[in-house]
C-alpha cells in the first residue's frame, strides 16, 4: 500500500548489543526483515543505546533509515527516551513505534494507520493476545511465511491484556499530549501511562485492535533489567499512579513543565 509508506515512519528502539544477548540482536534481525517483506521500502528510524553502534550492519542492506546512536553507559535502556528523540526526526504524517521483537500481520498495521487517516491519536496495533514465537518458527515470521491467526503450533500464549508494544500515533498530537514520559526509566509501566494520559487528555485513542490475529513476540531470555528486575520498576509504578487520575486540566499543567516538551 504505497500511501502507508509515503505516511508512516517506523521507529524501533534498541538496546547496545554490549548489553543485550545476541538472541535480541537476532529478533531484530528478523523484525526488520519481516518489515521489508510486507511494506516497499518502509521508512525506519532504529535508535540505540549505547557507547557504540551495534544494530548498525543491520541496516547497510536496506535504504530507507535513519539510524541515531544514543551515547549511554547505563545498561538500563531509556525507551522513552529514545523514542522520544527519533520522534523528532520523524518527517511524516503518523509513527509506529515498534519493540525490536515484535510484529503483527499487515493487515492490523494498515488498519491501525486506517484508525489514524480517521481521526484517532493513538492505537495500539495489536488486539492485546501475545503469543511467543520461539526457534525455527522466528525464520517463518521473518519470511512472511507465519499465520499469524493459527497459534496450533505455538509453546505457550502470554495471553491478553498487554499495552504497548507496536503503538500507531499522529505525530502532531503525539507532541500535544506530551510524548513518552521520560520520568519512567527502564522497562515498566511507560506504556500504560502513556495510553491513559492519551485517554485523559480526551484524544481519540484505541487500546485493543479489533483483529482475529495475533501480536507475535520473537522470544528471548528475560534481561535482568526487565520488568520486576528493573530498579526502576517501584518509581516508575508510583509514578504512573500518580499521574493515571489526573484530570485534563491538571495534565496540561504537568505536560508544561515537561523539558522533553520544550522543543521547537
Amino acid at each position: 500500500m504505497e500511501t502507508f509508506e509515503q505516511d508512516v515512519t517506523f521507529i524501533i528502539p534498541v538496546r547496545s548489543g554490549i548489553y543485550d544477548t545476541e538472541e535480541r540482536y537476532n529478533n531484530c534481525k528478523y523484525c526488520l526483515c519481516y518489515l521489508h517483506k510486507i511494506f516497499n521500502n518502509p521508512r525506519l528510524i532504529v535508535i540505540e543505546q549505547g557507547l557504540k553502534p551495534t544494530y548498525w550492519d543491520l541496516l547497510k542492506e536496506y535504504d530507507n533509515y535513519k539510524y541515531i546512536l544514543y551515547r549511554c553507559e547505563d545498561k538500563s535502556i531509556h525507551k522513552s527516551k529514545l523514542i522520544n528523540d527519533a520522534s523528532k526526526l520523524v518527517d511524516t504524517e503518523f509513527f509506529i513505534m515498534n519493540d525490536s521483537d515484535c510484529v503483527v500481520n499487515k493487515d492490523d498495521y494498515l488498519l491501525a494507520y486506517e484508525y489514524l487517516i480517521k481521526g484517532y491519536d493513538f492505537v495500539t496495533t495489536h488486539n492485546n493476545d501475545t503469543i511467543e514465537v520461539m526457534g525455527e518458527y522466528k525464520e517463518d515470521v521473518a519470511s512472511n511465511k507465519w499465520n499469524f491467526k493459527d497459534d496450533k503450533n505455538l509453546t505457550h500464549s502470554r495471553g491478553g491484556g498487554e499495552i504497548g508494544c507496536i503503538v500507531s500515533f499522529n505525530k502532531k498530537n503525539f507532541y500535544k499530549a506530551g510524548m513518552y514520559s521520560e520520568k519512567f526509566e527502564g522497562w515498566g509501566c511507560e506504556d500504560l501511562e502513556i495510553s491513559v494520559r492519551y485517554k485523559n487528555l480526551g484524544f481519540n485513542i484505541i487500546t485493543k485492535l479489533k483483529s482475529d490475529n495475533h501480536l507475535v513476540h520473537l522470544n528471548h531470555k528475560a534481561t535482568f533489567l526487565w520488568g520486576l528486575n528493573n530498579p526502576n520498576y517501584q518509581s516508575n509504578l508510583k509514578e504512573y499512579h500518580r499521574i493515571k487520575d489526573m484530570k485534563c486540566i491538571e495534565l496540561l499543567q504537568e505536560i508544561q513543565n515537561w523539558k522533553w516538551c520544550q522543543f521547537k
